[in-house]
């Protein structure tokens, strides 16, 4: 029974690897960033950011050049990256760390 336990367990890590793994979409400072802009658009570009949530990427962006707006599938992070830049917000994708 644990053997297979085990085998369940390294079929789950392949197929996680295969989907992409867990993505960071970060929102990079910039002087032409306002925090009003961020509040309004960001919660438009990732629907599960709210617009207090914005408020604290922003300042959070601010005190160390970049923040997380949400960790999610590579497709998805890659997607939410673009819609913020055609929306004039700077943007990046990177690996979790947490589950690389």
């Amino acid at each position: 029974m644990a053997a297979s336990g085990g085998d369940i367990g390294k079929m789950k890590q392949r197929i996680g690897t295969r989907g992409g793994g867990s993505y960071r979409v970060l929102m990079i400072d910039d002087v032409r960033h306002s925090e009003t802009f961020v509040a309004k658009f960001l919660p438009k570009a990732v629907p599960a950011v709210t617009s207090a949530d914005a408020r604290n990427i922003f300042h959070k962006s601010r005190i160390l050049g970049a923040a997380v707006v949400l960790v999610t599938v590579k497709e998805h992070a890659e997607f939410y990256a673009h819609m913020m830049l055609r929306g004039g917000l700077k943007s990046a994708i990177e690996p979790d760390s947490d589950t690389a």
